[in-house]
């Protein structure tokens, strides 16, 4: 499983694709498990949600692919199941097709706010990710989400940037 890798069927993998598809992992995964898939932030930027840790890498920004730079680190099932199941409902989506998405959505709107030059880097919590995308859930399957122990309660542990680094292949 490479999140990094050109989709044969689509557009590569850009870092525009790869924040949006990053920020769709951890709210899904927040919202299923109760814990995010990553411990990096992620925050409201002007193109949509941004992980700065992700955007600080020598291809974390700009318009040209992302190298295909190895396979991921093992993951849980519950970490491949969130990849996958993004990667399978969002792949369709063009770069500024993901960005038009997320700023149509509560977590983005309701966090960017930017200053006279047009920044903005506020972090969107992993709380409101769990709210957003589990309400978002309930409104698709008109179930709520539960875990074997009850609703989803976000817990503040993840892959660390060394981890993260290997899971999208960089």
């Amino acid at each position: 499983m490479k999140l990094a890798a050109t989709d044969p069927e689509g557009e590569p993998m850009t870092p525009l694709v790869l924040h949006k598809l990053l920020y769709y992992c951890q709210g899904w995964h927040l919202a299923w498990t109760g814990h995010p898939l990553f411990a990096n932030q992620i925050e409201a930027w002007w193109h949509g949600p941004v992980v700065p840790d992700v955007y600080a890498q020598p291809w974390g920004q700009g318009a040209s692919p992302i190298p295909d730079l190895g396979e991921p680190a093992d993951l849980s099932a519950d970490q491949k199941r969130a990849i996958e199941q993004v990667w399978k409902h969002y792949r369709e989506f063009s770069a500024y097709g993901l960005r038009h998405k997320t700023h149509s959505e509560a977590p983005w709107r309701n966090h960017y706010d930017p200053d006279d030059s047009g920044r903005c880097n506020k972090v969107i919590s992993p709380a409101d990710l769990a709210a957003f995308f589990g309400e978002e859930y309930q409104r698709l399957t008109g179930e709520p989400i539960e875990t074997e122990t009850g609703p989803v309660v976000v817990h503040s542990s993840g892959l660390t940037l060394d981890q993260l680094r290997q899971v999208v292949g960089w």
